[in-house]
């Protein structure tokens, strides 16, 4: 799992089919992995920021790495998306329940 930019969606996305997380929010997802779990800096920010929004992700889950450029590019192109940033796979996990505490009170 370790290595390119999808490892951190790839482990979340495992961690919800299994049943370990749950999720009902469609959240956009970039980040590498190493072996121990921590998120690692990625390349083209810009462009994944721009397609998630384009995509109509209210969210991105990002590098701690990558989070000024993420923001950067939110006030540049006037976004909407909400910038999460993490630092491990651990982070991530913690910040999906939230987002889907806050969107069950919100219904």
């Amino acid at each position: 799992m370790e290595g390119d930019s999808a490892g951190l969606a790839t482990v979340l996305s495992a961690l919800i089919e299994n049943g370990d997380v749950n999720n009902n929010i469609p959240i956009a997802v970039t980040g590498a992995i190493d072996s121990k779990g921590n998120v690692k800096e990625i390349g083209s920010i810009k462009a994944k920021t721009l397609i998630a929004e384009q995509s109509g992700f209210s969210h991105i889950i990002l590098p701690v790495e990558n989070e000024e450029e993420a923001k950067r590019v939110k006030k540049d192109e006037q976004l909407n998306i909400e910038i999460i940033a993490v630092a491990s796979i651990e982070n991530a996990v913690t910040d999906i329940k939230k987002l889907n505490e806050i969107g069950s009170l919100n219904k």
